[in-house]
Formats: structure tokens, sequence, C-alpha cells
């Protein structure tokens, strides 16, 4: 490695593949919604919205962040849910302590370690209503670009049982990333890769092997113009879905119409979702 080259940190487990989860995943939302997102000044950040699937509900964020500390979210909506978190990432450099709750009631602690060349975590997820307890513990070293890493979850509640096991490679570049990682106790296996072609372009693609055979899905992101976003993905299976998101400066609005269809039973959409969000987006 070159002395003036950037010190190489790996990703954590978690954010191994990200990038095309993010492509596959992120602005397909399949409801109704409308969302008012602010920020303040001082850091604090309140969101609130109207969501409709199958029913009306609505909801409440609040989060604030703060350079001593680090960021605490709560949130709370009408079906009953709510949860909190409380994220610690100036401790130290390179540790991220998360302590997180719900109304199960369960609770969570997460401890992230990154450094040069290896990144783990570990965390302790307690349900308290039947005190079962899970441990989880991830590892991921690597070296130039060359990640590989392990996860290992086990059920101490009871006889120690181990509920999951996996492992994973990653080799990735300014703007190129691909990944193979195992999933299910390594019955289900997904090779992907994420590129990004230009700053208007995004590609990417994942071959999903399991149980259930084979599965290749493609997608990617297209930047129309400043404010126009077009998202499309597709798979072996028949299902084709796509994303329109466009911004407005006056009034400040995101309007965002999603849809899905399977392309093998005609084309009228079995999911369709509207999202308006007002505010800081």
């Amino acid at each position: 490695m070159s002395s003036n080259a950037k010190p190489f940190v790996p990703p954590l487990w978690g954010k191994l593949g990200t990038s095309v989860k993010d492509l596959f995943t992120k602005k397909y939302t399949f409801k109704n919604q409308v969302i008012s997102k602010h920020n303040s000044k001082n850091g604090v950040t309140l969101e609130s919205g109207g969501v409709y699937t199958n029913q009306l509900s609505g909801y409440v964020k609040a989060s604030q962040k703060t350079k001593d500390l680090g960021t605490a979210e709560v949130n709370i909506d009408t079906t009953g849910k709510a949860d909190g978190k409380v994220k610690f990432d100036a401790l130290s450099k390179g540790l991220v302590l998360t302590l997180s709750g719900d109304a199960k009631p369960s609770t969570k602690v997460n401890v992230d370690y990154s450094q040069e060349y290896f990144a783990g975590s570990a965390s302790v997820d307690t349900t308290l209503k039947n005190l079962q307890t899970k441990v989880e513990g991830t590892a991921v070293v690597g070296l130039e670009g060359l990640s590989f890493g392990g996860q290992a979850k086990f059920d101490v509640s009871g006889d120690n049982e181990v509920e999951d096991y996996n492992a994973a490679v990653e080799y990735t570049q300014d703007d190129f990333t691909a990944t193979v990682q195992s999933a299910e106790k390594a019955e289900k296996i997904t090779a992907s890769y994420f590129q990004k072609v230009s700053n208007d372009l995004q590609v990417g693609a994942t071959v999903d092997f399991g149980k259930g055979g084979r599965v290749l899905t493609i997608g990617d992101e297209y930047q129309l113009d400043a404010d126009t976003t077009l998202k499309a993905k597709a798979n072996t299976q028949g299902v084709v879905s796509a994303v329109v998101e466009h911004r407005l400066a006056n009034p400040k609005l995101q309007f965002g119409v999603a849809a899905s269809f399977n392309a093998l039973n005609g084309v009228v959409a079995d999911q369709f979702g509207l999202s308006v969000t007002f505010g800081d987006f």
C-alpha cells in the first residue's frame, strides 16, 4: 500500500452490500402517505405524518443530534407502536454505542467498533415479556478494498441454540462494489454488484441462490434533472417496479409515485403508493 494511500477501514457486517440494497429498496414506498419534516438549528428534527395502506394511521418522530453525545430518537404511532434509541458516537474514535427499546417491551444494546483493517459489532437483544435473550457478534477484516466477514447469533435464554450464522466477502472501489453474502444459516447466497456509472446514473444487480431457486434482479437510478429522479427494477419472477420522485422549491415539496406489477400476469399494478413530503426532506 502506498504511504500516501488512505487507510482502509472495512465496513461493518450490516453495511456490506448497502449500496445495492439501497438501490433496490429506498423510495419504493407502496403506500399513500403525507409527511411533514422540519430541522431546527439546535439539531432537533420533528417529523409527523399520516399513512394509509389497509387502514389510516399517523405517527410522530422526534430526534436530536449533539456533537458531545450523539443522537436520540423517539417514534410513536397511532397503531400502538412506540420505540426509541440513543446512539453515542462521540465516546471514542471508531466506537459507537446504541441503546434502544420498544413497547413489546424489549431492549437492545449494540456496540460497533471500526479501525484500520477491522470492523466488529456485538449486541444483546432481550424481550422482557418472556425474558428471551439473543446475542449476536460480527467481525469483518479487510485490506485495500477487499473485506472478509462473519456473523453468528445465539439464543442464550434456553439451550444456547445457534440461531443464525453467515459469511461474506466484498470488494469495493470508489465507484464499484461487488458482494457475496450468505443468509439464513448459509442456506441463501446473494451475489451483487453496484456501480456509479456517472453523476446521473447508478446501476446494480443481485442474484439470490436459495431453496426457491435462483432469482436475478437488476435495477438503476437515473437523475433526470436537478429535481427529478427515476428508479426502476425488475426480476426473473416477472416483478417490475418503478418510482418517480420530484421536488419543488416553492412551496418546498417532494412528490413520489411508486408502482409495481407482475408482468407475467398483465400490466395492472398490484402495488401502488403516493408520497408527499413537506419541509426539510
